[in-house]
């Protein structure tokens, strides 16, 4: 299982939030494809399997979703859950907003439907 350091309103790894789509690739290698999230998106994003990255309509970095088979910690330390009943846990206020739980300050959302963590994503600053 990979593991991601993330350092929340900043970026993860050595991968700052701001970097153009050919700096990211630089650091990370090519995605295993590139693709439209939705038909709302602003441009296309970058799979890389564990993760997805997401750039803004002037091609920068702006978002990470890493995936259940990721395994995610924060820059102090505490380990992104698993389950959901481990998000009290978390030095962060979230706020429940369906299946999904938001932190608006440090620009975090959990997705979990039916309370089973599919996905935690980290953005820029208001991103949510």
């Amino acid at each position: 299982m990979a593991q991601y350091t993330v350092f929340p309103l900043i970026g993860f790894d050595d991968v700052k939030f701001g970097m153009s789509r050919s700096e990211v690739r630089n650091i990370l290698g090519s995605p295993e494809k590139e693709f439209k999230k939705s038909k709302f998106s602003k441009n296309t994003t970058d799979d890389f399997g564990d993760f997805h990255i997401f750039y803004n309509a002037d091609d920068q970095f702006e978002a990470v979703e890493f995936f259940k088979e990721a395994e995610i910690q924060d820059n102090k330390g505490n380990i992104f859950p698993k389950s959901i009943n481990d998000v009290e846990c978390l030095p962060y206020k979230f706020i429940n907003d369906g299946d999904s739980y938001i932190n608006e300050e440090y620009s975090i959302g959990i997705f979990a439907p039916d309370n089973f963590v599919e996905s935690i994503l980290f953005g820029i600053k208001d991103y949510y």
